[in-house]
C-alpha cells in the first residue's frame, strides 16, 4: 500500500511541476507572438528552421526573475519559502527547499526538481550538464555572489548522508515494529540529525573562511 501511495505522490509532484514548466512555455509562446514572432503553420520546411530559431533565441531570453516569481507563486514555491527560515542556517535556500520536500517521496527526485526549477529542459546526461551549469550561474541578488558553493553542496551531501527520505523506510518501520511511535521517532531523529550536522558543517566553514 506504501509503494503505491509513494507512486501516487511521486507522480503527482512530477506532474505539477511538468505543468508549472509547460505553463511557462506557453506564456513565452504568448510574448513571443506580441513581439511579432509568427510560427507558421504550413511553411516551407527552410522558414520553419528559421522561425524555429528565432522562437529558441527568444525562449533563451526571457526574463529570468520572472520566471522565479512564477514559482515563488505555485504551490512548490509557497512550501519551499515556508521551509526557508529553518533551512537557511545550513546554506540552503527556498529553491533547494523544494527539492528536500520532494526527497520524501523519492531521493532521487531532488536532481530533476532542482532541473525544473532552474528551468533546464533537457533529460539525462544532458540534464546533468545542463543543471550544473545553471547552478554555477545563480547569484544572489543582495550580494553578487555565487548561491550554489563548495561549502553548499558540502552541507548538502552531509544532510542527505543522514536524514530519511523514503516513504517506503517509513512503511518498513511501521510494519515491522507495529508502531507509529519508533517511525515518528526515526524520522525526527535522523532529520534532526542530519539538520545539525549540516549546521556544523556549512557554520563552521564560514568561520574558517570557506564559502
Amino acid at each position: 500500500m506504501w509503494d503505491r501511495w509513494q507512486g501516487i505522490l511521486v507522480s503527482g509532484w512530477q506532474y505539477h511541476f511538468s505543468f508549472f514548466d509547460h505553463s511557462l512555455v506557453l506564456d513565452e509562446l504568448s510574448q513571443t507572438a506580441g513581439h511579432g514572432i509568427e510560427v507558421p503553420s504550413r511553411a516551407a520546411a527552410g522558414t520553419t528552421h528559421v522561425a524555429g530559431a528565432m522562437l529558441k533565441e527568444r525562449l533563451a531570453v526571457v526574463n529570468h526573475e520572472e520566471k522565479n516569481q512564477k514559482l515563488r507563486a505555485s504551490f512548490a514555491g509557497a512550501l519551499g519559502k515556508a521551509i526557508e527560515p529553518a533551512i537557511r542556517p545550513l546554506g540552503f535556500n527556498w529553491e533547494i527547499g523544494i527539492g528536500i520536500i520532494a526527497s520524501f517521496a523519492a531521493r532521487e527526485l531532488l536532481i530533476s526538481t532542482l532541473a525544473i526549477v532552474h528551468h533546464v529542459r533537457t533529460e539525462g546526461v544532458g540534464m546533468t550538464a545542463g543543471l550544473i551549469e545553471a547552478l554555477q550561474k545563480e547569484r544572489s541578488a543582495e550580494t553578487g555572489k555565487a548561491l550554489y558553493t563548495p561549502l553548499v553542496a558540502l552541507s548538502l551531501m552531509v544532510f542527505y548522508v543522514l536524514a530519511c527520505q523514503c516513504f517506503s523506510t517509513f512503511a518498513i518501520v511501521k510494519r515491522e515494529t507495529g508502531s507509529w511511535g519508533w517511525m515518528i521517532f526515526m524520522i525526527v531523529y535522523m532529520t534532526g540529525l542530519a539538520w545539525m550536522s549540516s549546521f556544523v558543517v556549512y557554520q563552521g566553514g564560514r568561520l574558517l573562511g570557506f564559502e
